[in-house]
């Protein structure tokens, strides 16, 4: 019996343990073969990725920098328009000039036709020298209107002013010089209602300094 007990152990074991062995084996291949490295492979194509070299191309931006040509033109250009400006400020002023003199010279002209007289001669016999352009000095008295004034020449004797021009800066007791020309005496009643007989000097201007 204990013969037969030992046989149907030994048995037992020897059935086992190829039993056992098949169900072991089949575990690690499996794994193995699902896991291989051939699916990682498709992930190189990234070496794809180095089609981004064309970006390189931005160095083409370089060649917007001016060339030594632009350059210079650019300079010429820059200076050509400095001359221009300098031509033309030049030729503003000496315009400006030009005028300038030429104004001077027409008020010398206008002016010159203007003769000095003395007052006494004026005072004394002005139907002598009705329609004569004649300058005087005098003293401001008196404004009487927006185109008229009275002066005193010489010993305080008077003589009325009539202008071309609207009366503005002066002021009495100023000092003036009066162009004009001689006209008929102007006669007019004062504070006292005596008649009083002055010679007028019409179209005139005046000027603080002599031309």
């Amino acid at each position: 019996m204990k013969r037969a007990s030992a046989f149907v152990l030994v048995l037992l074991a020897s059935c086992v343990v190829p039993f056992a062995q098949p169900t072991i084996t089949p575990s690690p291949s499996a794994t193995f073969t699902i896991t291989n490295s051939p699916t990682i492979t498709p992930t190189s194509t990234k070496t794809n990725t180095a089609t981004y070299t064309p970006t390189t191309t931005a160095t083409l931006t370089e060649t917007l920098q001016p060339p030594p040509t632009l350059t210079a033109i650019s300079k010429n250009s820059t200076a050509s328009k400095i001359s221009s400006n300098i031509t033309s400020t030049a030729s503003a002023i000496s315009g400006k000039k030009t005028a300038t003199v030429k104004a001077r010279a027409a008020t010398a002209t206008e002016v010159g036709k203007y003769k000095l007289i003395d007052w006494r001669e004026l005072v004394n016999y002005p139907d002598d020298h009705k329609g004569e352009f004649v300058k005087i000095h005098g003293q401001v008295f008196n404004i009487v209107g927006a185109y008229e004034f009275q002066m005193f020449v010489g010993n305080y004797e008077g003589v009325y002013v009539e202008t071309k021009a609207k009366l503005t800066g002066l002021y009495q007791d100023m000092w003036v010089w009066v162009y004009g020309v001689v006209g008929n005496t102007y006669c007019f009643k004062n504070a006292y209602d005596s008649t009083i007989c002055q010679p007028l000097i019409e179209k005139a201007f005046w000027s603080v300094n002599p031309y």
